[in-house]
């Protein structure tokens, strides 16, 4: 997963990439049209 740089999460992190472990069936559903979070893509 990519961060946005200079987000609060990067600066805790201190990292711009994460792994993550999860499944298909575990993804959201639907996405809003343009969904960007605090320090998401």
């Amino acid at each position: 997963m990519a961060i946005l740089p200079e987000t609060p999460l990067t600066a805790f992190l201190d990292r711009a990439e994460l792994g993550v472990n999860s499944y298909h069936h575990q993804a959201i559903k639907a996405l809003a049209p343009r969904p960007c979070g605090d320090g998401s893509q």
